[in-house]
This record gives C-alpha cells, sequence and structure tokens, in this order.
C-alpha cells in the first residue's frame, strides 16, 4: 500500500539533508496515524453493526413478547402503584372493556368486588414493604357492568429500573 503525499512551501528549507530524510519520522508517525485511525473505523463499524444486531434482537424479543400477551387465554395486567398502566385482550374481555385506554390510571381495586378490596390492599401495602405475601388467591372480579365473576388471581412484584411493578395474571373460573 504505497501512497503520494505532496508538501508545498514558499520555499526550500535550509538544510544540506535530503528531503526524503528530512521527513522520514513525520511520515512514519503519520502512517502510524493513518492505520490508527483505520483500525478505530474498522472497531467503530463492529461496534455500530453489533448495536444494530442487538437493537433488532430486543426489537424482535419485544414483538415476541407482545404477541404472546396478546395471545394467551389469561388476563394479564401490570399496574404501578394501585394505577392500572396494561391490560392484555384477554384481561379487557374477561372484564368487559374494549380498549385499554379505558383502564390506564384507574385504581386496580376498580376490577375487584367491593367485599375483597380491603383484602387486596393489605397484600398491595405488605408486597410494596417486602413481605411475603400469599400471591396465588381466588376471589371475586368486578365487571365494567357492575357484574361480579369468581376469579383465579396469581400476583408479582417486580423492581424494574423505572419502579416496581405488580403483574397480575387472572383467570376467569366461573
Amino acid at each position: 500500500d504505497r501512497s503520494v503525499i505532496v508538501l508545498l512551501a514558499p520555499k526550500m528549507p535550509d538544510s544540506e539533508l535530503p528531503l526524503t530524510r528530512m521527513f522520514q519520522p513525520i511520515m512514519a508517525n503519520l502512517a502510524k496515524a493513518i492505520k490508527l485511525c483505520r483500525r478505530n473505523d474498522e472497531y467503530t463499524d463492529g461496534l455500530i453493526a453489533e448495536r444494530q444486531q442487538a437493537e433488532k434482537l430486543l426489537q424482535q424479543s419485544q414483538f415476541n413478547l407482545h404477541t404472546l400477551l396478546e395471545l394467551s387465554p389469561v388476563g394479564v395486567s401490570f399496574s404501578r402503584d394501585g394505577l392500572m398502566q396494561e391490560a392484555n385482550e384477554a384481561y379487557l374481555r374477561m372484564f368487559g372493556y374494549d380498549d385499554v385506554a379505558e383502564l390506564r390510571g384507574r385504581p386496580v381495586f376498580d376490577h375487584l368486588a367491593p367485599q375483597f378490596r380491603a383484602e387486596v390492599a393489605e397484600r398491595i401495602r405488605r408486597r410494596a414493604l417486602g413481605e411475603k405475601v400469599e400471591d396465588i388467591y381466588e376471589m371475586k372480579g368486578l365487571r365494567k357492568d357492575g357484574s361480579e365473576f369468581p376469579i383465579l388471581v396469581s400476583v408479582r412484584r417486580a423492581d424494574l429500573p423505572e419502579g416496581a411493578r405488580t403483574f397480575a395474571f387472572v383467570i376467569d373460573i366461573s
């Protein structure tokens, strides 16, 4: 790999040394710098390719998880601080809702028969304190139309970087 560099100067330097010898140390260091730049470019290109691959895998994983939740026959909901954030299609159908937007930001107690709310509030409080709490239990759910129905609920709390979330898995046992 040979290259040519042309140096322009207003006048010839005052030296007995030939130009090639005078610039040999500069040229050697310049060659090293060029090689370093090329290696850096290759390294950066490799990092970019790895990141793009990781982003693609993350998107695929998110798609798979979303598909799994949507196809699940079990109702699944996510809440934070006792307020609903998300629910899958099975959950919406089970409780008589058409769109998850109807649930977002509403208290989880809205989906529980009144006689179970105090018991669930105590579980939420104890779970938030890190205490061991029964996480699978039967109770009655409350549909949008006000009708009650028996459900089996499994609840798990997960501490995530953006804050704790509670995941509920609900099965209509009527």
